[in-house]
């Protein structure tokens, strides 16, 4: 019988503030594979945006995504001292982690997450799933239902459309941030259960229902 809850998290943009870093990470590879200049008016119309709306503003085609998403982790991993998490953050998944189990679903490296938690001091006992694929979290979510969880029961947390959808695909609830790299009005696109605007928000939401 399946009766425990899983709350998995996104990790950039939602645990971690890695925006600055992401942005540098863009500079080069766009002028090595030609993509666009990322201009200010740009960049807060794409916050807005849905993961292939910003593919087709880049002309990122997907055949492309698993070479360019193992560019990103290297170059990501480069910058991994320099990134830190959000404030709240720690407290708010500590905090669930007494009633519920923690995980982090992140396209980025493993090893990687797990070496910013421990620079940035984070001893809160979560477990990291091995790194998905930009598009492959409900996959990665149902397979993680599957053994032990109750997918109604159990929330999916991220700050961009494609963590909404993901966990709506495995039929899980949905929260969705504000502080990360989707703007309000585009995580709104998503329609997830709720939207915090600060992570003290999530906790509450979570243990009031």
């Amino acid at each position: 019988m399946k009766y425990k809850v899983a709350i998995v998290l996104d990790f950039d943009g939602t645990i971690a503030d890695a925006e600055d870093v992401m942005l540098e990470i863009y500079k080069p590879l766009a002028e090595q594979y030609n993509w666009p200049k990322l201009t200010r008016k740009d960049y807060f119309r794409l916050k807005k945006s849905s993961p292939r709306e910003i593919m087709r503003w880049a002309e990122i085609k997907i055949w492309q995504l698993p070479k360019l998403l193992r560019l990103g982790r290297d170059e990501y991993k480069k910058h991994a001292a320099d990134i830190k998490l959000f404030a709240g953050m720690p407290e708010a998944i500590t905090k669930l982690s007494e009633k519920n189990d923690i995980y982090i679903l992140s396209s980025n490296d493993r090893e990687t997450v797990a070496k910013i938690l421990k620079n940035n001091g984070f001893n809160t006992r979560v477990t990291i799933l091995q790194g998905s694929p930009i598009f492959g979290k409900a996959n990665a979510l149902k397979k993680l239902l599957k053994s032990k969880y109750a997918a109604g029961d159990s929330w999916m947390i991220g700050d961009e459309i494609r963590d909404i959808e993901a966990g709506k695909k495995a039929g899980m609830n949905t929260i969705g941030v504000t502080w990360g790299l989707q703007s309000k009005a585009g995580i709104e696109k998503a329609k997830p259960d709720y939207i915090a605007k600060k992570p003290d928000d999530i906790t509450k939401f979570i243990y009031n229902r």
